[in-house]
């Protein structure tokens, strides 16, 4: 399956143990984003651009805990790399 149905899964069943969630626009989806709220988990989720208010959401986003994102792409590099 494709890393965005594969993270839903993972995010979901693990939300005891995280307080937010960082993803790219792959993962712009309300019901993701209301799920995860609804546990108590602030998603951190870039929209993709349709319209004028997409742009005001992204602006929104906390830059200092979205910035971070880049480690989790790193180690998910690795992996990959390293198992295929």
């Amino acid at each position: 399956p494709h890393d965005t149905q594969t993270g839903r899964r993972v995010a979901l069943r693990n939300t005891e143990k995280i307080e937010s969630l960082a993803g790219d626009k792959g993962y712009d989806d309300q019901s993701l984003r209301d799920a995860l709220r609804s546990e108590g988990v602030r998603p951190l989720l870039r929209h993709r651009l349709f319209a004028a208010y997409d742009h005001a959401h992204n602006a929104r986003l906390d830059s200092g805990l979205y910035g971070q994102r880049w480690m989790a792409e790193t180690a998910f590099s690795a992996i990959k790399r390293r198992f295929g």
